[in-house]
């Protein structure tokens, strides 16, 4: 299958699809246009694949998608879990109406199982550490 450009560059390309399948597991479905689905799909698949099975190969994969390894527990634990038995058609797609600025056809993708991939932890340790950031520098200046 030829891969399309999507009229930006090759690492943009690249960027764009890993950021993609990023939100689609954060989320749970994704709506963007026909050929980027087409190709974000593949690379979904390829995912789900690598989370059956929890060796070290398959979690240096995933680490090029989520790039942390609490992120990649949490798929092998809730992904790779659910789809242990079924062997591909991991998500659907829905059509929808085109778009209006240039008639290009959207598309939702979304699990055919229902999944919830809890990524909060992660959030939530972020804004802690910026918080104590914040309070150190705040007491720094009142000194």
């Amino acid at each position: 299958m030829r891969k399309p450009k999507f009229k930006f560059g090759h690492d943009a390309n690249r960027s764009l699809m890993k950021k993609s399948v990023y939100n689609f597991f954060h989320y749970g479905k994704i709506t963007t246009t026909n050929a980027k689905v087409k190709q974000l799909k593949r690379l979904i698949e390829k995912v789900v694949e690598k989370t059956k099975v929890e060796n070290e190969a398959n979690k240096n994969i995933l680490l090029r998608y989520f790039h942390s390894e609490k992120l990649v527990k949490k798929v092998y634990q809730q992904v790779g879990k659910v789809f242990q038995k079924r062997q591909g058609g991991y998500v659907s797609i829905n059509k929808l109406n085109e778009r209006i600025s240039d008639g290009v056809q959207m598309v939702r993708m979304q699990w055919v199982e229902p999944i919830v991939i809890d990524f909060n932890d992660e959030v939530k340790a972020v804004k802690i550490a910026k918080k104590t950031e914040t309070e150190k520098v705040k007491k720094i200046e009142k000194k």
